[in-house]
């Protein structure tokens, strides 16, 4: 649960029980009265260096590539490769699949995905890229496919 969800806060699990992160967080569980019984949806958050991280790599992916628009396309590409993936019966029959989100996935998931992720970078997208020149925050990597 996220803070911009109804009444959600960020907690940190203790020997105790689960605790406020911060001052908005213990706001938010102050509002209810010790014995509340309240319904929780536990999700541990992605680690935001690491969305960073990716997000900045597709960037250059797209920019040395002519074969996706924009990063949203390569991560799609990405993640139906991966097989992060939802399947929508349709009316009628038949079934669509489509991506699944990024926000939805867990840190332990994400993380997995990461991984995968860079080694289809650089075994298809663009074979024989160097994967610690990927990752490397330097803009080392050029290559154009034409």
């Amino acid at each position: 649960m996220g803070r911009s969800e109804k009444n959600g806060f960020m907690g940190v699990v203790t020997r105790h029980g689960i605790s406020p992160i911060g001052a908005y967080d213990a706001e938010v569980l102050s509002r209810y009265p010790i014995g509340s019984e309240v319904e929780c949806r536990l999700h541990q958050p992605k680690t935001p260096r690491l969305s960073g991280k990716f997000w900045a790599i597709l960037g250059r992916v797209v920019d040395n590539t002519d074969a996706f628009p924009d990063t949203r396309s390569l991560a799609n590409a990405l993640l139906i490769h991966c097989g992060y993936i939802e399947s929508t019966s349709l009316i009628g029959g038949g079934e669509h699949l489509h991506p699944r989100s990024i926000s939805d996935l867990q840190k332990a998931e994400f993380e997995q995905f990461f991984e995968e992720a860079m080694d289809v970078i650089c075994t298809q997208i663009i074979p024989g890229l160097d994967r610690d020149a990927l990752l490397a925050k330097e803009h080392r990597f050029v290559v154009r496919s034409t």
